[in-house]
């Protein structure tokens, strides 16, 4: 019974998540691609950068919403890290070594936790 049960959700799994790439590749990628040539044609750089931006946080948002929640909070920690880095570059390299490993361990820390939880919990 164990086996039918995780063999039947593999392929639930599987084919969901294959349906959700195919939904991908062959309408949100093309259509946001479509919309980068056309705005980087007319120059419009700056609006292309946005719709790259806003495709990445749609993409992770229409996958697994609270990973995007994760994206955005990261991205403005490490803003905010970098805009500090980059202020305090003209005194002792101490602190700003601290910082930046401490982010640099807080980035990798938050990778490994949402990566592997799940598997060492199973363990």
């Amino acid at each position: 019974m164990f086996l039918i049960n995780a063999v039947a959700s593999f392929i639930t799994a599987f084919t969901s998540t294959v349906f959700l790439l195919l939904r991908i590749h062959f309408r949100f990628l093309p259509l946001t691609l479509l919309g980068l040539f056309l705005l980087g044609r007319r120059g419009k750089h700056r609006a292309a950068i946005a719709l790259a931006r806003s495709g990445i946080a749609v993409f992770y948002g229409w996958w697994n919403p609270p990973y995007l929640a994760l994206l955005l909070v990261s991205i403005v920690l490490n803003f905010l890290l970098g805009g500090w880095l980059v202020k305090s570059s003209q005194g002792e390299s101490g602190p700003r070594r601290l910082f930046l490993a401490i982010g640099i361990a807080a980035n990798l820390g938050s990778i490994g936790y949402f990566k592997y939880a799940n598997f060492l919990s199973t363990i």
